[in-house]
């Protein structure tokens, strides 16, 4: 998915001087918005992914989890983890598996490492939840800056 932002010198320099300034006066209203969108983006996957899933068993959503603010070269950084200790089986999921039988009928492993006997295709997630999230996300920002510059941190 291709995006083309039109944008002239002057409006490009100006929304980067805005983003800087924002980022050296206030870095913990930084960290604050982005923990919140972090777990906004947190509740849309869980809510995509029980809508997706038919059986509603074991730990698919518990797992999802946040990284730490990150502040690398001036650009601030979250990391979503949807796969861990709790939910181990997520990329089955999202990109599809094969089934296997993996055992004879007398209960002792296969030489071969399991008969195939069909594929589940993936649910495809995250994918949905991105695209909408890029159309929102822009606009959060933009309201950001809005409120910043009305509190007068710009």
């Amino acid at each position: 998915m291709s995006m083309e932002l039109d944008f002239d010198e002057k409006s490009y320099k100006e929304l980067m001087q805005a983003l800087e300034d924002v980022s050296k006066n206030c870095p913990d209203y930084i960290e604050k918005t982005l923990k919140k969108e972090g777990q906004d983006f947190v509740k849309a996957v869980k809510k995509e992914a029980k809508s997706a899933v038919e059986e509603h068993t074991g730990n698919l959503t518990k797992g999802f989890r946040l990284g730490s603010v990150q502040n690398v070269a001036g650009c601030y950084t979250i990391d979503f983890m949807a796969e861990g200790k709790k939910n181990p089986h997520w990329h089955l999921i999202e990109k599809g598996h094969e089934m296997k039988i993996p055992y004879t009928r007398k209960g002792k492993p296969r030489s071969d490492g399991g008969q195939i006997t069909g594929f589940v295709p993936g649910r495809q997630i995250l994918r949905p939840v991105l695209k909408e999230w890029d159309k929102e996300h822009g606009k959060r920002v933009e309201q950001t800056l809005e409120k910043l510059k009305e509190d007068g941190k710009l």
